[in-house]
């Protein structure tokens, strides 16, 4: 059985409020997912239901956040630039932007 992640909690829940029965039934728990093309039929689903990106925006948001936080602690300015370096290597998040987007 998959584990129903946040991403794909979100998708799930917009298939299902969206009435998007193709996207429920490839991201249902459950739904087989190790054939290539189950795994293309759930990344339209997650991109169809915009769920990719809700969650890519609350990424950013929680990155932008935890580094406008430790911003304040008053840490040496080493300490914090290996601090950013590490939240944007694990969120994509770059000065403000996605790192899909255009500097």
């Amino acid at each position: 059985t998959r584990k129903l992640t946040c991403l794909l909690a979100v998708g799930l829940r917009a298939a299902e409020s969206g009435g998007d029965a193709d996207a429920a039934d490839a991201l249902a728990p459950g739904a087989g997912a190790g054939a290539d093309d189950e795994v293309g039929r759930m990344r339209d689903a997650l991109e169809r239901t915009g769920a990719r990106a809700v969650v890519e925006a609350t990424i950013a948001e929680l990155a932008a956040k935890s580094l406008r936080h430790f911003a304040r602690t008053g840490a040496e300015p080493a300490v914090s630039l290996e601090f950013t370096a590490l939240v944007e290597r694990a969120s994509g998040v770059v000065a403000g932007r996605t790192t899909g987007e255009a500097a």
